[in-house]
């Protein structure tokens, strides 16, 4: 599988290794290359010409880099999803009870 190594602003000192196929999906709008990942977080690429760094991102290329400061990589950023704890459901199924029983009076 083709990898695509990443640098995000938060961490430069890390470079996060992605295959090809843990990409979902990719937009464009305005300046930002979107690209949504199978375990639902979220890579933005701020770029003077996002289409070319799109064109890079979903290529065969074994050596892309995205980092700022290459290919008019201006801002990268990964969103991870937010994982729901266990105690949320749990709270949410306790009020659902409550609100049931309060109902069945």
């Amino acid at each position: 599988m083709r990898r695509l190594t990443v640098i995000t602003d938060a961490e430069p000192e890390v470079k996060h290794f992605w295959n090809s196929w843990e990409f979902s999906s990719g937009r464009i709008e305005g300046e930002v290359l979107t690209i949504e990942m199978r375990d639902k977080s979220i890579l933005e690429v701020e770029a003077i010409d996002p289409q070319m760094v799109a064109d890079i991102v979903f290529s065969h290329d074994p050596s892309s880099e995205i980092v700022k400061g290459k290919l008019g990589i201006t801002r990268v950023t990964q969103k991870k999803p937010v994982k729901e704890s266990r105690d949320t459901t749990k709270d949410f199924i306790q009020a659902l009870r409550a609100l049931l029983d309060e109902l069945d009076d």
